[in-house]
């Protein structure tokens, strides 16, 4: 059957144009006869409308009953509802080939990845230049002067002539803050060889980290949203299949682009020392992982861009224009605002708890390192959000033997062990004394049980199948806080002999690592996400009663 209104050819069983979405077999005469309801509440989602209003200003769904024609209703057979969905499913496939295939929207794919890259690199550049200006501050302390590795390199080249030291660039640059927001891994790799006479030495250490900074999510999330939107601004009409394939190829020349980037990024130094009693060569290197640049390039090029296309749909949303563009649209996104919401609540409240303390105990405002407070307040907000999802916080350190742990959960509280001089001990005082922070959780736990008991009210009320999505916005949620959890790890690892040789014997054998377990987190916040979005319908259903 062809359309009236673009010549499409549809399938017979289809009342709807596939392409743009025209009435198609439309009636000579009425079907049906439709009378105003008595209710003012929309039937479909609950919302409360004026009587004057012909449809729900919510959902959209019509507020009026059928009375007359009900009987002529036919229920649609088995065979022609899969002939529709196949028809579907056909035609979603034939969008993306659209997409893939056609060279325009290739071409403005490809440049809405490179605006990504563009911006990101902007952000990053500003972001350099204003934390290695704090760090250099900072470095002029004479307390901790001594981990200036720049100045004691700088200073080595006025050893004697037979020392070739060039003056070393910074340690981070540019492209470590472009990966470091992508939390790709990085290993800083120190040697040292040389000999004394007739003895030859070597030795070696490395630096295993994993910087998962929350906040520097927002340098992609900004660019790939930016290039996301520029995309769906030159193909506006286009339909959500149509988008999320444009954001799988931004996404993939995106992966692509930092995948090569972190093979030049990072720190490289070369000393070398040829005197005539002593030849030595040190030299540092700092190496980022391709394939978790690639990785985790793709997924997150991925998401952000086709959040991208989303908001250029207008009414400042995104994942909200899923629910009426979507089959199971309303309980991905409530699962996506949930997690977004929960964060920003958690954290809101730490910051206002940590601005009473910091009044409360510093001399003056003026010395407190606003930037760091910032920076982890807004981790911890993200950690008290998994905890408060009755997952397990795990700190873990060990040092010349010296080993402890730490553990925080809503069932145990603070736990673990430690000694008097471990790093572990001073994070387990500033949870438990400090900040308190045990308590505030149990205060806390309002903040997700409201907004899921919201999550299950809402998708209820917009649902054909409550236990379908039911299961889908517990799989999707606890998939996204699973991947945000992993991806936040924070840990680091020293291994090797050249921390003795430099007789910093308690400072050889280092690891620290904290955030949660991957599978601790899937299963206690998909459970903990049905369950009480499971009795979030049942509001829905006494309101409807």
């Amino acid at each position: 059957m062809y359309c009236s209104s673009c010549g499409h050819l549809n399938d017979p069983n289809m009342n709807y144009c596939a392409k743009d979405g025209a009435a198609l077999n439309l009636p000579k005469k009425p079907n049906g006869l439709f009378t105003s309801r008595d209710s003012r509440f929309c039937s479909s989602c609950g919302t409360e409308n004026d009587r004057q209003q012909n449809y729900c200003r919510s959902c959209s769904a019509s507020l009026f009953a059928l009375t007359k024609g009900k009987e002529d209703l036919t229920a649609i057979t088995g065979a022609a509802r899969d002939t529709l969905k196949n028809t579907v499913n056909s035609q979603t496939l034939q969008n993306v080939k659209q997409t893939v295939l056609n060279s325009k929207k290739v071409k403005f794919a490809l440049g809405g990845a490179l605006i990504s890259f563009l911006v990101v690199l902007i952000l990053s550049f500003a972001i350099n230049g204003i934390l290695n200006k704090k760090v250099e501050t900072l470095l002029e302390n004479d307390e901790i002067s001594e981990f200036n590795v720049a100045s004691i390199l700088s200073e080595m080249g006025s050893l004697g002539d037979g020392v070739d030291a060039p003056e070393p660039d910074s340690l981070v640059g540019v492209t470590d803050w472009i990966l470091a927001s992508h939390m790709v891994d990085s290993t800083i790799h120190a040697g040292i060889k040389g000999s004394a006479g007739e003895e030859t030495h070597s030795s070696s250490a490395d630096f295993e980290t994993k910087s998962g900074v929350l906040i520097l999510l927002l340098i992609p999330f900004i660019g790939l949203v930016a290039g996301g939107y520029f995309y769906a601004a030159k193909n506006k009409s286009e339909a959500l299949a149509n988008r999320f394939s444009a954001a799988l190829i931004i996404g993939a020349v995106y992966a692509l682009v930092l995948a090569i980037l972190s093979f030049f990024a990072g720190f490289s130094y070369d000393l070398s020392v040829n005197e005539e009693f002593m030849k030595m060569h040190l030299s540092i290197d700092t190496d980022y992982s391709f394939w978790g640049s690639l990785f985790n390039g793709f997924v997150i090029g991925t998401l952000f861009s086709f959040l991208g296309t989303l908001l250029q749909l207008g009414a400042f949303k995104t994942t909200g224009h899923l629910s009426s563009r979507l089959s199971y649209g309303e309980p991905i996104h409530q699962a996506a605002s949930t997690l977004v919401r929960g964060v920003i609540l958690t954290t809101l409240v730490l910051f206002i708890v940590s601005i009473i303390k910091i009044n409360d105990q510093a001399a003056s405002s003026e010395d407190v390192p606003w930037t760091a407070v910032f920076v982890f307040v807004t981790q911890l907000g993200l950690y008290v959000w998994n905890i408060l999802n009755f997952s397990t916080f795990k700190f873990q350190g060990t040092a010349d033997g010296d080993s402890g742990s730490l553990h925080l959960s809503l069932f145990s509280g603070a736990g673990g062990t430690a000694t008097d001089n471990s790093i572990v001990s001073g994070f387990r005082y500033a949870i438990e004394e400090t900040l308190n922070l045990d308590a505030y959780m149990y205060l806390g736990l309002l903040i997700p049980v409201v907004l899921f008991l919201y999550a299950g009210y809402r998708i209820y009320l917009r649902s054909q199948n409550f236990n379908k999505d039911l299961f889908i916005f517990s799989a999707v949620y606890s998939v996204l806080l699973t991947f945000i959890i992993t991806a936040t790890r924070l840990a680091i690892t020293v291994s090797g002999d050249l921390m003795n040789q430099m007789n910093m014997d308690d400072m050889g054998g280092i690891h620290f690592s904290l955030g949660f377990s991957f599978f601790g987190t899937l299963f206690a916040s998909l459970i903990f996400s049905a369950l009480l979005a499971y009795a979030g319908s049942y509001i829905a259903r006494l309101r409807q009663h």
